[in-house]
């Protein structure tokens, strides 16, 4: 898998919407950008979807229904084609390829595979470089997304992610 493509992840829920995006935009797995986006007016919601409308080749996210819903809750008609499904993606679950991978890890939670298969140095370089302090943790959302996106990067050198797209 390479070219152009979006990691999101976002804190919030079903009755209170997106609170906080995570977004990182990468390019053949190097970042290219990245971005907090804490939701506090429409407006917010309104950049984010502006940089979400650019032509990405996929979006990854672990636990993606999460996402999808989400985004359908916040852009109730503008995100629904003719087939009643997202127009942005294909998508890339790492929830789902380490599933997959790894039937027997006992926990798939972005927290257990971040311990299992991430060097904590690692997060510790990206988060220090992208996060506020006071926001390197699970359950904040760049934080998340780059623990996401780590996942993803370590398997895309071994295996042929295209083949988990959908």
């Amino acid at each position: 898998m390479s070219g152009e493509g979006l990691v999101l992840d976002f804190e919030g829920n079903a009755a209170s919407g997106i609170r906080e995006i995570g977004i990182i935009g990468i390019t053949n797995f190097s970042i290219k950008f990245a971005k907090e986006i804490v939701v506090e007016k429409d407006a917010d919601l309104i950049s984010f979807k502006m940089i979400l409308d650019k032509k990405y080749e996929f979006i990854v996210s672990h636990n993606t229904h999460i996402e999808k819903n989400l985004l359908r809750k916040a852009f109730p008609y503008s995100t629904l084609n003719e087939k009643r499904d997202m127009k942005w993606g294909p998508w890339l679950d790492t929830l789902k390829v380490y599933q997959k991978l790894y039937p027997d890890n006992g926990g798939y939670d972005l927290k257990n595979l971040a311990n299992v298969f991430l060097d904590k140095s690692l997060i510790e370089i990206h988060s220090s470089r992208y996060c506020r302090k006071d926001k390197s943790f699970f359950h904040n959302a760049l934080f998340d997304a780059i623990c996401t996106f780590l996942l993803c990067k370590r398997l895309s050198k071994q295996i042929n992610l295209d083949l988990f797209l959908y």
